[in-house]
């Protein structure tokens, strides 16, 4: 079926298994690197105190690094070599009458010393185009930047960037 790709640069590789309706099922996706390896999803239309992923923060972590990785291309065709590069993603959608991605949000931290603060800019708003995620999205995509250039040497973390709730994840066995 897609022997016609072969050769084709990039390929990634993901699987998944859904048991049940749309509001009481769940599932578990699977990569071919192993990362998601039993990965439990739901549809989580809500945000709450979950310990499953959902289709919507997959990917919202497939545009934040995608970005991350077109921001620094973009950035290195002008000389500027980022130090650390902190995207975050919030996808937005609905769930009336089915569920649909409508926006996403991006919020952009980056340390680069001596960098002009004009380009980094133009080159911010250049990688949303050049991601290779949003295009995918057709959606609206908004951006926040902002840019360090005054750090000492040797990456650090900077100070408020990933507002993300770290937790182990929780492997339940399915149930047929």
């Amino acid at each position: 079926m897609i022997d016609h790709l072969e050769g084709v640069g990039m390929r990634g590789n993901a699987a998944a298994i859904w048991n049940g309706g749309t509001e009481d099922g769940s599932g578990l996706v699977f990569s071919d690197s192993g990362v998601l390896f039993n990965a439990p999803y739901t549809v989580a239309t809500a945000p709450g105190d979950r310990t499953e992923t959902s289709p919507q923060e997959l990917l919202a972590a497939a545009q934040a690094s995608a970005y991350s990785l077109a921001l620094s291309r973009l950035l290195s065709t002008r000389n500027m070599t980022p130090k650390r590069i902190d995207t975050t993603a919030t996808v937005i959608g609905r769930a009336d009458d089915g569920l649909a991605i409508t926006a996403v949000h991006l919020g952009v931290n980056a340390w680069i010393p001596d960098a002009d603060r004009a380009e980094f800019e133009t080159m911010a708003q250049q990688a949303k185009s050049a991601c290779l995620v949003s295009p995918l999205l057709n959606v609206e995509i908004t951006l926040e930047t902002h840019l360090d250039t005054a750090r000492g040497t040797g990456a650090r973390p900077m100070q408020g960037t990933l507002r993300l709730r770290h937790r182990r994840p929780r492997i339940t066995a399915m149930r047929s």
